[in-house]
């Protein structure tokens, strides 16, 4: 083939860039293109969303705003509950946020739905929860328990407890994340508790420490003046 002129020319030097350069280099300045550190991204299975730094965001309840329907994982060897929306087609692969909590020896490996939900719920040994939902026959996400329907009752020893197997066999949880199932998920949720190394895609968030004069629970909404009285959370 004869190449004539400064058009021939510059044809066979679009060739030579196209099939010469590596993939991710621009023909203009020869500089490699930075994948984009933000956004959602699918990694493992799961769609997972980044901050600008590059930094997994593990709360995007904000970002996707209120779903019609969830599914809620609980990890009951690692006490550690995820929540999960739906992408589409590809089902429930999005990770919401994540809660510590304290299963107990008794809690059941099942999947449900859940049928009910209460205020405030009696529960065993004399005591109460908030923002209760029933998992199944016997079983309910609820706060940790307080001594009666008073959010300045709360069981300390209890909440310190949280991330770790302590319950009588209900998902005990703190009060902010037993409103946010409670308020978030219709009844007929489905739930899954199941057992994993892994506490899920997410991690397991800590839940602190409370002092013994501290008779509420911090995450509570319907305390939080208290906090600020104290000035403590």
């Amino acid at each position: 083939m004869k190449l004539r002129g400064k058009r021939g020319w510059g044809l066979l030097l679009a060739l030579i860039l196209a099939f010469c350069l590596p993939l991710g280099v621009s023909a203009a300045g020869a500089e490699p293109e930075k994948p984009a550190k933000s956004g959602w991204k699918y990694v493992k299975g799961y769609k997972l969303y980044y901050d600008k730094n590059g930094k997994l965001v593990k709360d995007v309840s904000s970002i996707i705003g209120k779903r019609s329907s969830y599914i809620v994982k609980v990890n009951k060897r690692k006490n550690c509950v995820t929540v999960y929306a739906k992408d589409g087609r590809k089902g429930y692969i999005i990770p919401v946020k994540a809660f510590p909590c304290s299963a107990g020896n008794a809690t059941p490996i099942t999947t449900a739905r859940t049928p009910s939900k209460y205020r405030w719920h009696r529960l065993n040994g004399n005591c109460y929860g908030q923002w209760c939902t029933r998992i199944k026959q016997g079983y309910l996400f609820h706060s940790v328990m307080y001594g009666k329907t008073s959010n300045t009752s709360l069981s300390v020893k209890n909440y310190n407890k949280l991330g770790r197997t302590a319950s009588h066999g209900c998902i005990r949880l703190r009060a902010g994340d037993a409103k946010w199932i409670y308020d978030n998920c219709r009844r007929g949720t489905k739930v899954i508790i199941y057992n994993s190394s892994d506490p899920g895609p997410l991690g397991k968030p800590k839940a602190g420490k409370l002092p013994s004069w501290h008779r509420w629970d911090p995450t509570d909404p319907t305390a939080k003046s208290l906090c600020r009285k104290k000035g403590c959370h």
